[in-house]
C-alpha cells in the first residue's frame, strides 16, 4: 500500500514539474507563431462578398418591389407570375458571390442596379419566448414574454394554453418587424427556430428540457398546436 502511495505521488510531481510547464510552453508558442495558411478560392470569394452590401448605392424602398425597382426588373415583382418563375428569375440573375452571401443566417442585402433584396435574418429563437433577436440596436430586444421552458408547457397537456403561448410569441415577433422596419433598421425576419419535437429519450442528451418530453403523441400534438398558433 505505501509503494502504491509513493508511486501515485511520484507520478503527480512529474505531471506538477514537467509536463504542465510543457504544455503551457507549447501553448504559448503557439499564440506566437504564426503559420501562413493558403486560401482556397472558396474563401478568397467569401471575402469579397463584403462588397455586396452596399446601402448607400441606391435608395432603399420599403418593399423590393416599388419604384425605383420595379421598372428595372419587372419579373420577380411580377406577382402575376408563378412563385417557381419568380423564384427562377433572381437565381439567374445573382451572381455567385451574391449566392454565397445569402447562405448564411444573416443574408445581406444585395443592392445594385436591376437587383435589390433587402436584408434578412433567418436565424431567430422563439422556443419558449422571443429570443436571439439581435438584430437590433442595442443587439437585445426588451419586454417579451418569456414562458416556462417547454418540458414543463409539455406537462400541463393542455392544448389551450399551448396555442395561447404560441400566439403570444408570434404577435411579438410581428411587432418587432413592424418596429425595426418602420426605424430602417435590418429586418430581424420572421423565420424562427421553434419547436424543438425530438423525442427525449435520454437524460445525457443535456437539452431534454426544450423538448415536450419522451412521448411522440404528445410531442406531434404540440408541435401542431405551436406551429398553426405562432
Amino acid at each position: 500500500m505505501q509503494r502504491v502511495t509513493m508511486t501515485i505521488c511520484t507520478f503527480h510531481w512529474i505531471v506538477t514539474a514537467v509536463v504542465a510547464p510543457l504544455l503551457l510552453a507549447i501553448h504559448w508558442l503557439g499564440s506566437k507563431i504564426r503559420v501562413p495558411i493558403k486560401r482556397s478560392s472558396f474563401q478568397v470569394m467569401m471575402d469579397s462578398s463584403s462588397e455586396i452590401h452596399r446601402p448607400d448605392s441606391l435608395p432603399l424602398p420599403e418593399r423590393p418591389c416599388q419604384p425605383p425597382y420595379i421598372s428595372t426588373h419587372p419579373s420577380h415583382c411580377d406577382t402575376t407570375l408563378s412563385k417557381k418563375e419568380r423564384v427562377q428569375y433572381l437565381i439567374t440573375h445573382l451572381t455567385n458571390k451574391e449566392k454565397i452571401s445569402l447562405l448564411g443566417h444573416d443574408s445581406p442585402s444585395i443592392n445594385r442596379p436591376g437587383m435589390y433584396l433587402p436584408a434578412y435574418k433567418w436565424w431567430n429563437e422563439g422556443l419558449h419566448g422571443m429570443a436571439w433577436t439581435d438584430c437590433c440596436p442595442p443587439y437585445e430586444w426588451e419586454n417579451v414574454t418569456v414562458f416556462p421552458q417547454v418540458i414543463g408547457l409539455g406537462m400541463t397537456f393542455n392544448r389551450t394554453l399551448w396555442s395561447e403561448v404560441g400566439g403570444v410569441i408570434g404577435t411579438e415577433a410581428m411587432h418587432k418587424v413592424h418596429s425595426t422596419t418602420k426605424s430602417n433598421g435590418p429586418h430581424p425576419g420572421l423565420t424562427y427556430f421553434t419547436p424543438n419535437i425530438n423525442i427525449f429519450r435520454d437524460v445525457r442528451w443535456g437539452r431534454g428540457q426544450e423538448t415536450p418530453g419522451e412521448d411522440p403523441y404528445l410531442t406531434s400534438h404540440y408541435a401542431a398546436v405551436i406551429v398553426m398558433s405562432l
